[in-house]
């Protein structure tokens, strides 16, 4: 979503206010993590953060570091996540021309490509840091220093109100947007600790310094785009400028009306409609109470989400919950049309704690899924493939009808699609009304263990047989499964067994493995086991791949053409691997497009997978309503399950792919292995002391790779021979290098 053009404006009218730390010494700030991030990461720190993927290399020092002279001052804080996209913010996303965020993105990737030095920063000034690809990762980080999080059902903003408003926080670290909110008087915008002071702005105090009445203030920044409405508005259409707060700041100090101009254009015009909910969303966007309910403030609910019709006094609502007193205003009946449809308040917990589906929940929910072009803004063979193939159409059905079982019925039989927007808009039909449902069928699979606690993939994977698969498969009753599981342990590993049958790793119904599940034993053994899954995930995916689908395009120099191919396909497969103790620096240097592609690809396929497993545990979650073991988890016992998800956090940078290539690119040309690695430490010095020492384990993990492609090859699952062929000979160059080192 974009940025708006308030708080420039607000610096230059020296509308922000500044005030010593000490006065926030033993508060609770609620903090919003989207615009924390922002501020930790400027286009200037990180400047190639897009162009390589992965997690910020200086986020976990900087975290860090603002925690420590937090707790110093004897301050907590507590971190919010946004959560689903609202209608409204779906629809910016599905616009069929590009976006400006991907605009920009597609000019700096063609100025790196047409000319020799180029040192501008992938990401623009205008659009915030994306949280997404970097959530579970974030949260991993979070909970290894016992800090506190949440994930919202929608707006983080909103969050931060209603916590505001209930005394569980005593300010708020956050854009501008704050001001939009009737009950916020203050938003902390920046802490700054070398200075020991932090910055703010007063509602009351901008309100009479901008001259603007509150309304007036909302009409305007309704109109440039902000959290709760993205689009900006252009209310004069005869003039082709896009708005910004000083113009229509202009315009209103000189007696215009945002309202009328508005109703100028006529009370159905598109402008309109977006004004109109943005403004509805701002006021009844709704949040995760105390009581574990997700509604609008204006809802007064004493009843816990827990409670059944039975334990509800007789002046209880239709929906099970005893309301206090009635609500001074008056909760529209279109809701859906500016919120989205509604979602089961246990959903929203399971969200909250981090067991998230966000891609599926929000398909069902707003119809529609969108998928855009990846950080790299170009569409390859394999991303169109892996997004819009009749494989995996067909796998996103069953998924979706997977998670919408559980929920009301509407959503078991609602039409839904995939629109792709990689240029222009395409639709697909995705197919989840499936009799019977997936969930009956699956649920004969239970995995059960006695003793062990916490999920382990390689301990699953050995054992994985079809010995195993037939104890764990049990036969329950009609009315629900006859045997609960309730460590995580047995709920991870349930979700995950689940997720092969419908990969076509176990077969359906029979629950055996299948050719492809039988690669299972070799990965399980291998030292990164996580990785060889999702390269037998990959060639599951592709069972047709070919050889110029894997090595182009390719951007590797050098003039040696006997080992070229070779080099590519080694450099491709460590871009998948991440570089451990990284310094905790800016990466200014090479980057490559064609490495970012292949990460697109197995990043997407991760996602997918994770996706898939998420969902599954979100069923079994869903369906167990009478297994009281998961009401006897606290908050970090639920977080810790969270974090033992597979697959959970997106792919790592591309960096040892770069380090891959430019070590070929010096070896293959001058044979000195001493020389290439002495070069390699040099130019990788500013973000590892050994990058060589990086590179070796690199190869000897593709060299477990190796070995699983000829694997599949010798059972005759890989289509192209030259694949085969070119891993097999690609082993000689890897061995050349660590036995010579």
């Amino acid at each position: 979503m974009p940025i708006n053009s308030l708080e420039p404006y607000l610096f230059e009218l020296k509308a922000v206010n500044r005030y010593p730390l000490d006065v926030l010494k033993n508060s609770v700030i609620g903090i919003d993590v989207e615009h924390y991030l922002t501020r930790l990461l400027p286009p200037k720190r990180e400047p190639n953060l897009e162009a390589i993927g992965g997690f910020p290399m200086t986020l976990k020092t900087q975290l860090e570091s603002d925690l420590k002279s937090l707790h110093e001052l004897g301050i907590k804080a507590i971190f919010v996540f946004p959560g689903l996209l609202t209608e409204i913010q779906y629809n910016y996303l599905e616009q069929p021309e590009i976006l400006p965020r991907e605009r920009a993105l597609r000019r700096v990737w063609e100025d790196r490509t047409t000319k020799e030095y180029q040192a501008e920063s992938f990401r623009s000034t205008d659009f915030p840091l994306s949280l997404r690809p970097l959530l579970d990762q974030l949260l991993e980080l979070l909970d290894s220093i016992n800090e506190e999080y949440i994930i919202s059902p929608y707006s983080s903003w909103a969050q931060l109100q209603y916590m505001l408003n209930q005394h569980l926080i005593n300010c708020v670290f956050g854009s501008t947007d704050g001001l939009l909110l009737d009950n916020v008087d203050r938003v902390i915008l920046n802490l700054e600790f070398e200075n020991k002071q932090f910055k703010y702005l007063d509602r009351s105090i901008i309100l009479a310094r901008l001259s603007l009445t509150p309304k007036q203030f909302k009409d305007i920044s309704m109109c440039v785009g902000n959290n709760f409405q993205p689009f900006t508005l252009n209310i004069f259409p005869h003039i082709p400028s896009q708005s910004t707060f000083p113009a229509l700041h202009h315009f209103v100090l000189n007696g215009g009306s945002i309202f009328n101009t508005l109703l100028s254009l006529g009370e159905n015009s598109r402008t309109m409609e977006l004004y109109m909910k943005g403004c509805s969303a701002l006021q009844f966007m709704p949040v995760m109470k105390v009581n574990g309910r997700v509604e609008p403030l204006q809802i007064d609910n004493d009843a816990s989400f827990l409670s059944t019709p039975s334990k509800v006094p007789s002046t209880a609502s239709t929906d099970g919950s005893s309301v206090k007193e009635a609500s001074i205003e008056k909760i529209p009946e279109d809701m859906h049309e500016f919120i989205g449809q509604r979602l089961p308040e246990e959903l929203f917990f399971y969200q909250s704690v981090g067991i998230t589906a966000f891609d599926l929940c929000e398909n069902l929910v707003h119809t529609n899924a969108v998928e855009r072009l990846p950080l790299d803004m170009a569409l390859t063979p394999l991303y169109q493939r892996l997004v819009t193939s009749d494989q995996s159409l067909e796998l996103s059905g069953k998924i979706l009808n997977l998670l919408a079982n559980p929920l009301n019925r509407y959503y078991q039989y609602k039409k839904l699609s995939l629109t792709t927007y990689f240029n222009g808009a395409r639709r697909y039909e995705l197919v989840q009304r499936i009799t019977p449902p997936l969930y009956f069928s699956l649920r004969k699979l239970l995995v059960r263990h006695t003793t062990a606690k916490s999920f382990d993939l390689v301990s699953l994977l050995s054992g994985l047989t079809d010995d195993f698969l037939i104890e764990s498969t049990v036969e329950p009753p009609k009315s629900g499964d006859s045997v609960h599981i309730s460590t995580n342990y047995e709920l991870v590993s349930t979700a995950l067994v689940r997720s092969f049958v419908l990969y076509g790793f176990v077969k359906e119904n029979e629950f055996k493995l299948t050719s492809w599940g039988h690669a299972f034993d070799y990965v399980a053994h291998g030292f990164n086991s996580e990785y060889l899954l999702l390269i037998l995930f990959f060639f599951k995916q592709f069972p047709d791949l070919n050889l110029s689908e894997l090595i182009e395009p390719n951007d590797l120099k050098s003039i040696n053409r006997e080992h070229n191919k070779q080099a590519v396909l080694i450099s491709k497969f460590l871009a998948l691997l991440s570089m451990n103790d990284l310094k905790s620096a800016d990466y200014s240097g090479r980057v490559s497009r064609p490495l970012l592609q292949f990460r697109s690809v197995f990043d997407k396929l991760n996602s997918a997978v994770n996706g898939v497993v998420n969902a599954n545990l979100i069923a079994l979650l869903l369906w167990n309503q009478d297994d009281l073991d998961k009401f006897q988890r606290d908050s970090k016992q639920w977080k810790k399950l969270a974090l033992e998800l597979p697959f959970r956090k997106s792919l790592p940078s591309v960096l040892l792919g770069i380090v891959s290539e430019q070590f070929f690119e010096t070896y293959l040309d001058n044979s000195d292995l001493s020389k290439s690695f002495s070069l390699l430490n040099d130019r990788f010095g500013s973000v590892h002391d050994d990058a060589s020492s990086e590179l070796l384990k690199g190869l000897k993990a593709y060299k477990e790779a190796i070995g699983l492609v000829k694997l599949l090859a010798e059972r005759e699952l890989i289509a192209d021979k030259e694949i085969v062929d070119l891993f097999t000979s690609s082993e000689g160059l890897v061995d050349e290098v660590i036995t010579a080192k």
